[in-house]
C-alpha cells in the first residue's frame, strides 16, 4: 500500500513534465497491481 502511494506521488511529478509518458507508466502500473 504504501508502494502504491510512493508510486502515484512519482507519476504526479512525472505529469508536470509530460502527459503522454504518464498515461504510459499508469496503464503499466495498472497492469502489474492487477
Amino acid at each position: 500500500m504504501h508502494c502504491k502511494k510512493k508510486v502515484f506521488l512519482c507519476l504526479h511529478n512525472l505529469l508536470k513534465s509530460s502527459h503522454e509518458k504518464v498515461k504510459v507508466f499508469l496503464y503499466l502500473i495498472m497492469l502489474n497491481y492487477r
